[in-house]
């Protein structure tokens, strides 16, 4: 896993101080960013969307007296917007992974995320009933932690 500027002043990477004695890492591991885009942040339904937008925008310029040629200024306005709108998206969905970090020990999880301010959350195993997996096809997954009480 590469360690990022972010994660370089941490005694371990993606944890806040140093393991205690008995203690040890099992895992660790991040997000990947661009299938945190499409599952997230949407990217690919907001895509869809704005193209059926687009095209929509394109019928009804068409059907003006004016016709699509006189109205495609408005369309690449429209199509400009869109993409600044998902390179926004998926910047975001990239500052997410590269600044989140999840570690899992034998005594406790760790999720170590933000992009401006970074916040440690220390979930002891003890507190856990839980892990869910959602697989997917590519050999990826969410994991969904089910919380005691």
């Amino acid at each position: 896993m590469q360690i990022y500027p972010e994660h370089e002043l941490d005694a371990v990477p993606g944890l806040p101080e140093a393991l205690p004695a008995g203690e040890h890492i099992l895992w660790q591991g991040r997000p990947d960013w661009r299938r945190l885009a499409i599952e997230a942040f949407h990217v690919k339904r907001l895509a869809a969307y704005f193209a059926v937008m687009a095209l929509l925008q394109a019928l009804l310029s068409w059907r003006a007296a004016d016709g699509l040629s006189a109205n495609l200024s408005p369309l690449l306005v429209s199509a400009w917007l869109a993409l600044i709108a998902l390179g926004l998206l998926s910047l975001m969905a990239w500052l997410s992974a590269r600044t989140t970090i999840y570690t899992l020990t034998n005594k406790r999880v760790v999720m170590r995320i933000g992009i401006v301010l970074t916040v440690s959350f220390n979930l002891p195993l003890r507190w856990l009933a839980a892990a869910h997996l959602k697989a997917g096809a590519d050999g990826s997954g969410d994991i969904a932690l089910e919380l005691k009480g």
